[in-house]
């Protein structure tokens, strides 16, 4: 069973002492446990997510008869670049290569899990309305309030 805590922005250290006495507290002894601290980022709304698939990638999928799966993933090897991996061969394929993006929105280059931060999510979305629109495809802006933890954890 995995358990987080996630330790707020504090001037004294000594209220992240008690919380995390108190969490330790609460584990099971009988077991071995291993302790791993980074810094916290907050992930990516259901609703940046739907917008990103369901309205950017749909409206061009729509465009162009391509699935969503394969105009997001076009999206992703334009955007930050393209790698090569051994497939079996076929027929169309003689080399047995493949395309895949280098990285995903949640997946770092050497596939460990490390999503986006905010600015570099709507760099991303930003870039996907600028590509629409060169190839005739309006992308609306998202709703406002897709954007409000970005502002909010700037302020911080």
């Amino acid at each position: 069973m995995k358990r987080t805590l996630i330790l707020p922005k504090v001037d004294d250290a000594s209220y992240w002492l008690q919380s995390v006495e108190a969490f330790l507290r609460k584990v099971s002894p009988g077991k071995n446990w291993q302790l791993t601290l980074e810094p916290y980022r907050r992930e990516r709304s259901n609703q940046q997510n739907r917008y990103l698939r369901g309205v950017c990638a749909k409206l061009l999928s729509d465009h162009t008869g391509y699935e969503v799966d394969e105009v997001y993933e076009y999206l992703l090897g334009t955007y930050f670049g393209w790698r090569q991996e051994r497939c079996p061969k076929t027929p169309s394929n003689p080399r047995g290569l493949r395309d895949l993006p280098v990285r995903s929105t949640t997946r770092n280059e050497d596939g460990e899990r490390e999503v986006l931060k905010d600015r570099e999510f709507w760099d991303f979305v930003e870039w996907i309305q600028r590509f629409g629109a060169q190839h005739g495809v309006h992308i609306p802006d998202p709703d406002p309030s897709y954007r409000r933890e970005e502002v909010q954890e700037r302020a911080a």
